[in-house]
């Protein structure tokens, strides 16, 4: 259910004028339909947030889309996993406690881990917002944001590894419908 949201409040929400375009256009709901599909492997979305009650709801509504699910407490403990690789989106929160989001997103870079990042903040800034964007990240969105705006965000970060090779399914077809990434 795609809610006809004005453009400012699209701006506030930190979309880039890509998904912005896209989502006025009416192009996710059928997008995310097509992604939800039963595919040879389910993506895998990781979820690093310090608050419990996120890590559950985005588990449980990331789920309900037929995704594999990781939840982390903390960016460290993500680290700590052997196939960080096997993840096609992560949902990354800005502030955490020890290692903080941003500083995640540039130990990834420098290990050339490349992971599609969707940062979620409640503590929004220009500045960090900015930064994420150029080392990056697929969007910056302010809690409370919608789900389909969050599943909007996950799916044009699938969008992002379709030319890697982790991007190809066993069969050895890519994976994603490129009238939706224009």
């Amino acid at each position: 259910m795609r809610k006809n949201l004005p453009g400012s409040n699209l701006l506030h929400l930190g979309l880039t004028h890509h998904t912005q375009v896209l989502w006025q256009r009416g192009k996710f709901s059928d997008s995310l339909r097509k992604v939800s599909q039963p595919m040879n492997r389910p993506f895998r979305v990781s979820v690093i947030d310090d608050d419990e009650c996120v890590r559950e709801s985005l588990e449980s509504l990331l789920k309900s889309m037929g995704y594999r699910v990781n939840t982390f407490a903390a960016a460290e403990e993500f680290l700590q996993l052997d196939d960080t690789g096997d993840t096609d989106c992560l949902i990354l929160d800005v502030r955490l406690g020890g290692m903080s989001g941003p500083d995640l997103q540039r130990e990834l870079i420098a290990r050339s881990r490349s992971v599609p990042i969707v940062f979620i903040t409640a503590h929004g800034d220009a500045m960090t917002r900015a930064r994420v964007m150029s080392d990056g990240a697929v969007e910056c969105l302010e809690k409370p944001f919608s789900e389909e705006v969050l599943l909007a965000a996950v799916h044009a970060g699938f969008g992002r590894i379709r030319d890697t090779p982790h991007a190809v399914l066993s069969d050895g077809r890519h994976f994603g419908d490129r009238e939706t990434h224009e």
